[in-house]
């Protein structure tokens, strides 16, 4: 029998329909999916639990787990030619980044967890079987579970996306954003309609986002329709994340079939490609585009571009030069945005009034273990959990309350920048023996991120790591032998 996958299914349901349709025996059985009766083989439980958890590692990033998973469902089914690829797939995505991604959190005994997702998979109810193992997962901590489950809720009942939209929000403030990501991908991509609830604003950024990070260009211009999010703003998301060529292809795009795009025009400004595209300058030109014709900037647009005024005039003539201009807020919990916008305002490029709570707390994080005093930090209901840890790691390092939200957080996105500088923060404040290497060790995982090189200082002066606090202060650009 053909079958044919729907595409609002997205990646989940087909891994799990070609899992239907290629493992096992001949024996011909019949299973519902997403409303349709599907007849397949049948398929021995045990390659049914391997093969998905080897998805579910895939779909968090984890290549060796996924690739252990999928050999052991090869062991049990021979013959899959799915499975077959799917080792392929990964071992090729090994050899490509040359390491090793995190494990996902997993607390829970294997073999209740394998039933769980044996039992989501031969419901005759698909929707509430997955609706139950996401709730079951969510309890657990159990966030890349979590994240599949939610991406199959909304394909099996897309009146539901804007409650998985709110899951994909919930796993970035976790710090899951591969997953949260690729949970808003499916809630959007589970119907054509545009979300109705307006109030998920970072949800419609992840889903944009998770196509940019795939270099899909196709897809980020159909999200970003149904998003709401222009083409403009779309682009310069896609410069902040490294993804020039994209962005050139967005930006241009929008910037010939629309003259008075000057947001798309400020995006190719900012690359240096504005005179290869008519009517658009270069950075100077758009600076005086926007001033002669004021309006209102996308956040990433303002950000991408006034990064690019910096290299061009410095922090103080891109303050200069772009004061006044009007911008929609930086969207809470948007790293994308909100990363490079605290690099700015440390470097007096903008106003930290400008930020959202989560930055305004990091930059008074940096500036208060490296420049100055710290000042007061923003509300805490008014930040994501990993800048509560943060804050709480500051403030309150040693109670019970820090110590049970970082053992937590670490158990859920040990990698995390955010988790692993409250991780940092907390041992500076608590009565705790440290390595001699911990302040090296924090500072190498990015010598670019302010917040993580400013705890590496606090921890080489605590540790008499003369060398780290040189790299750390000149990354910083304190002077050499200032006030520890």
């Amino acid at each position: 029998m053909k079958v044919r996958v729907r595409r609002s299914a997205g990646r989940f349901g087909a891994a799990a329909l070609l899992l239907a349709t290629s493992c096992a025996s001949t024996v011909p059985v019949e299973r519902a999916y997403d409303g349709r009766v599907v007849e397949g083989r049948y398929i021995e439980p045990a390659a049914y639990a391997a093969y998905l958890r080897g998805a579910i590692a895939e779909s968090a990033g984890d290549s060796t787990r996924a690739l252990a998973a999928y050999k052991e469902a090869t062991l049990v089914d021979s013959r899959s030619v799915e499975t077959a690829q799917r080792i392929a797939d990964v071992r090729c995505a090994i050899d490509a980044r040359e390491c090793v991604p995190p494990r996902a959190a997993d607390d829970s005994p294997p073999a209740s967890r394998e039933r769980a997702i044996a039992l989501a998979l031969t419901s005759v109810d698909p929707a509430a079987a997955w609706d139950a193992l996401l709730v079951w997962a969510r309890r657990r901590d159990d966030m890349a579970l979590a994240a599949f489950a939610g991406a199959r809720v909304a394909a099996a009942d897309p009146s539901r996306r804007d409650e998985v939209a709110a899951i994909a929000e919930e796993l970035a403030s976790l710090g899951q954003v591969a997953a949260a990501r690729g949970v808003a991908a499916s809630a959007f991509d589970a119907a054509d309609a545009p979300f109705s609830d307006d109030r998920r604003l970072l949800a419609r950024r992840l889903a944009v986002d998770e196509a940019i990070v795939r270099g899909r260009a196709d897809v980020t211009r159909r999200r970003a329709t149904r998003a709401r999010i222009g083409l403009d703003e779309a682009a310069a998301r896609a410069l902040l994340q490294d993804q020039p060529a994209l962005a050139l292809d967005l930006a241009t795009e929008s910037a010939r079939a629309d003259p008075d795009d000057l947001g798309s025009c400020l995006v190719l400004g900012a690359q240096g490609k504005g005179s290869a595209v008519a009517g658009c300058p270069d950075v100077f030109g758009a600076a005086a585009a926007i001033r002669a014709n004021p309006r209102r900037l996308p956040a990433a647009v303002w950000v991408a571009f006034v990064r690019a005024a910096v290299r061009v005039m410095g922090p103080g003539g891109a303050r200069t030069a772009l004061a006044g201009f009007e911008h929609d807020a930086v969207v809470a919990g948007d790293d994308v945005v909100c990363r490079p916008a605290v690099a700015l305002a440390l470097r007096g490029a903008i106003d930290a009034r400008e930020l959202p709570p989560e930055g305004a707390l990091e930059l008074a994080v940096v500036r208060g273990l490296s420049v100055a005093p710290m000042g007061p930090l923003p509300n805490a209901q008014a930040i994501d959990l990993r800048h509560q840890y943060l804050r709480l790691a500051l403030t309150e390092p040693g109670s019970k309350g820090t110590v049970d939200l970082g053992e937590r957080l670490r158990r859920i996105a040990p990698n995390d920048r955010v988790v692993v500088a409250a991780t940092g923060a907390a041992r500076l404040g608590a009565a705790v023996a440290m390595e001699p290497d911990a302040a090296a060790a924090l500072l190498a995982r990015d010598p670019g991120d302010p917040l993580l090189v400013a705890i590496a200082l606090r921890l080489a002066i605590k540790l008499g790591d003369a060398l780290v606090v040189q790299r750390a202060r000149t990354t910083l650009g304190l002077p050499a032998g200032g006030p520890d």
